[in-house]
């Protein structure tokens, strides 16, 4: 076994994010950034199998300390290194994993007041939006895969999504 760890950043490349030593509250922010952009991955790329894991890692700068995702796998393993190829580059976007952005930021990169949510309910917002496209019969297979990608490795915010549609269900 030979366990490796790759960075894959500390949120989204082509999002706005939380900057280190400028936005206000960062370290609080990034660590938020890198939980739901964790799941996000995890959304698109699928639970990762035995033998690796995405984790967020903490690491110093000038300017004080910085989140980022970390792909960690083994080398040695078939499984964990084909996963590792389809993650290592991330994602772009957070349309691609059907989520939205936890935080909003203004031009000066500060968190517009009120725009911030919790982990659990981009992702719940986020597998309402796959299901409703599963439902509709307009998904692609991207939204089926997080679908069930997200309800494997976040069965409380599935069970939320659930309940929540179904409560917009029987509102119509």
């Amino acid at each position: 076994m030979h366990m490796v760890s790759f960075s894959i950043g500390s949120t989204l490349s082509d999002e706005p994010c939380a900057q280190t030593g400028i936005t206000a509250n960062w370290v609080t922010l990034q660590q938020l950034e890198c939980t739901v952009y964790r799941a996000a991955l995890i959304a698109r790329f699928g639970v990762p199998p035995e033998g690796a894991r995405l984790a967020i890692k903490s690491h110093n700068h000038d300017f004080g300390s910085y989140a980022q995702v970390e792909i960690v796998f083994d080398r040695d393993d078939a499984d964990s290194g084909a996963w590792f190829e389809r993650v290592e580059d991330g994602l772009s976007t957070w349309l691609e994993a059907n989520f939205t952005a936890p935080v909003d930021y203004d031009d000066r990169a500060q968190e517009r007041v009120g725009s911030r949510r919790d982990a659990g309910d981009v992702i719940t917002a986020a597998l309402m939006t796959s299901q409703q496209l599963v439902n509709s019969g307009h998904a692609t297979d991207r939204e089926h895969d997080a679908v069930r990608h997200l309800s494997a490795a976040y069965p409380a915010c599935a069970a939320e999504a659930a309940r929540r549609l179904l409560a917009i269900a029987a509102d119509h």
